[in-house]
């Protein structure tokens, strides 16, 4: 894809930012799927269950790296938030999660960008460090299922990833309200991510 492409994908998600439509979270997914493919070419990379394995992982530190920019659970300290790069550790989230849909052949759609959305969260979870923790625990269902899966690809196992994923998403849409930010918020960051994730590809990051 030509930078000039994607500028024009990028140009038809800002303009669909007051209303996220299925095609905006289609135009994201092929930002992302180039992503991908630039930076398997720069390192001479190739696609695989590894490579899935390891995104997994990424979108789980990602995640954590998030929750301790928002200080939520620092009782210790008074220092705030660093509300722009809270907002880029959540875009990075967000990145790795269409990374992985692409790999599991996931196709996502607006009802991502909805907390409420999918598999239901207990009303018990309302607690920031309680979701945060379920979360992860999500992440890592996901990593055992992609763990099972073979080359002929064992649909209770593909269930289960669908499964860890859809409530992976749900609970950071839910964190993510909690932190005050918008659906507006994250893909502005997203875009501004994707465009430093390609040039670090190109200084050699």
């Amino acid at each position: 894809m030509t930078d000039t492409m994607k500028s024009i994908i990028a140009n038809q998600i800002e303009k669909s930012l007051d209303n996220i439509t299925d095609e905006t979270i289609t135009n994201l997914t092929k930002m992302q799927k180039v992503l991908d493919d630039h930076i398997r070419k720069t390192k001479g990379l190739k696609a695989g269950k590894e490579e899935t394995l390891k995104k997994i992982v990424a979108m789980q530190v990602e995640m954590s790296e998030a929750y301790n920019e928002s200080k939520r659970f620092k009782f210790w300290s008074d220092k705030q938030a660093d509300r722009k790069k809270l907002i880029h550790e959540y875009a990075d989230v967000l990145h790795f999660f269409l990374s992985l849909c692409i790999d599991l052949k996931i196709r996502p759609d607006s009802s991502i960008m909805d907390p409420h959305d999918g598999y239901n969260i207990r009303i018990a979870d309302n607690r920031p460090d309680q979701i945060y923790m379920r979360a992860i625990q999500s992440t890592t269902i996901t990593y055992e299922m992609v763990g099972m899966i073979h080359k002929e690809e064992v649909e209770e196992e593909q269930t289960m990833t669908r499964y860890g994923l859809d409530q992976f998403i749900a609970y950071y849409n839910k964190l993510l309200r909690y932190d005050g930010y918008t659906y507006r918020d994250l893909i502005k960051a997203y875009l501004e991510k994707n465009r430093i994730n390609h040039e670090r590809q190109e200084e050699g990051y």
